[in-house]
């Protein structure tokens, strides 16, 4: 499994909408698979922005398009998928080992990114049949 889909409720009345998180240790079911323990935004990126460029050893996260859209694209090293993040209420549940970067942004676009656990080494991998790029010298590799 390269990624996972999560779905959210969203409630929605003349107020405007409502969308609950649930997490662990919450009453009934959680939304998010595991304990976050950090969280970060990246708000009002440029269209040409690329983020992320990399891969995590071991950490699961959550990315949220909370406004706006854009391109999320993962790489197992076996399998590529790109994917047009655009819903407020639906979550891309990504585990280790996994390339992401986040482009193609919308304007005024703002993602949420919830994750396991604090910073880690990153390890970054960029196969030259993949991704060839200037950057293609980053070695696939998460000894």
């Amino acid at each position: 499994m390269i990624y996972k889909k999560i779905k959210f409720k969203k409630f929605t009345d003349g107020r405007g909408d409502l969308i609950p998180i649930e997490f662990i240790g919450d009453i009934g079911n959680p939304d998010i698979p595991f304990r976050v323990k950090r969280c970060y935004i990246v708000s009002d990126p440029t269209n040409d922005a690329i983020r992320g460029q990399h891969a995590h050893r071991n950490l699961e996260q959550v990315i949220i398009c909370l406004h706006g859209a854009f391109t999320l694209t993962l790489d197992n090293g076996s399998k590529r998928v790109d994917l047009r993040l655009d819903r407020d209420n639906e979550g891309i549940y990504i585990k280790d080992r996994v390339w992401r970067e986040l482009k193609d942004f919308s304007e005024n676009c703002v993602c949420l990114i919830l994750c396991a656990s604090p910073p880690l080494r990153v390890i970054a991998f960029c196969p030259k049949d993949i991704y060839p790029s200037p950057t293609s010298s980053r070695v696939f590799s998460f000894a």
